[in-house]
């Protein structure tokens, strides 16, 4: 448990996401204006289309204020943020072609924040879950056919979460993660 709360609270799932794709994506203010239509642009808005207002509520507890869509560095990457008063409630990032699917699943189910104890939720082709980070509530990753998606609840209070809170917030990620696809 004490290595779980320093690593936790050392590097963070998305700064460890971050420098492992490179910063793949970033999150876009509300007074931008939107980027111009391209391929890639769709493949973004594709992610936010995935999650309902309704779903975000009923994992989250939280009505967020609108989708966001991340502006994705890498072909075949895309990220959207559901967030409140600017404080991000969950996010789901999507990884298919051309970015390398299974080399990204590896490299997240690998490493200091892979939850090895924890069985696989059984969703869709592969699915694991990964230790909570600082501010996250719980990490889903699963993979439906040439898919890759990464689940985040953030958590709403500051700091880490209880391993009681982490379960609970990964029941509520298991079961939105039933409905995407």
């Amino acid at each position: 448990m004490i290595l779980r709360s320093l690593f936790t609270r050392v590097a963070p799932l998305s700064a460890a996401l971050g420098v492992a794709f490179g910063g793949i994506v970033a999150c876009g203010s509300g007074s931008e204006s939107p980027p111009p239509e391209t391929s890639q642009t769709v493949a973004v808005e594709s992610a936010c289309d995935r999650v309902t207002t309704e779903q975000v509520v009923a994992t989250t507890g939280v009505a967020p204020d609108a989708a966001k869509p991340g502006l994705s560095k890498n072909p075949g990457v895309s990220t959207c943020y559901w967030s409140k008063a600017g404080k991000t409630l969950l996010s789901l990032a999507t990884f298919t072609a051309p970015a390398d699917v299974k080399a990204t699943e590896r490299e997240l189910k690998s490493g200091l924040f892979y939850d090895e104890k924890a069985l696989s939720p059984g969703i869709g082709d592969s699915s694991f879950f990964r230790l909570a980070g600082h501010n996250e509530a719980a990490v889903l990753v699963f993979r439906k056919g040439p898919t890759l998606y990464v689940l985040t609840a953030r958590n709403q209070g500051d700091g880490q979460v209880t391993v009681l809170e982490e379960q609970a917030a990964r029941l509520k990620l298991a079961s939105l993660a039933r409905q995407i696809g």
